[in-house]
């Protein structure tokens, strides 16, 4: 399912590369400094759900797992935080009803959005 945002007159389109490379800039830093210095899985998480919302396909819990870099279980803790907190949503996967898709709620991609916006170029 692809999903498009018209953006306001003036303000710079969000491009899905531009998150990715938001992405590899935190995995360079985590690169250079002691293991854990940075730990934001919530952040990477959010960061990757927006990139996958701008190529319009929704993320398993294992792939946000790997994308926040830390355990299942971790993981699967932050996504409790996301829901719970709206910024986020769960669905069946139609394909294979033993997985779950998450994707950003309307919210959740308002935020982030605005959050990505204010850095483009």
């Amino acid at each position: 399912m692809m999903l498009h945002d018209k953006h306001l007159e003036g303000r710079p389109e969000i491009k899905a590369a531009f998150v990715r490379d938001l992405i590899r800039q935190r995995r360079r830093r985590d690169r250079l400094f002691p293991p854990g210095l940075f730990g934001e899985p919530a952040w990477d998480m959010l960061l990757d759900l927006a990139a996958a919302r701008l190529e319009g396909v929704d993320v398993s819990v294992s792939s946000l797992a790997l994308a926040a870099v830390v355990p299942t279980s971790t993981a699967q803790r932050y996504i409790r935080v996301l829901l719970a907190s709206e910024l986020i949503a769960r669905h069946d996967d139609p394909t294979d009803g033993r997985c779950t898709r998450l994707r950003l709620t309307s919210a959740g991609w308002k935020q982030m959005k605005t959050y990505l916006e204010s850095l483009s170029p």
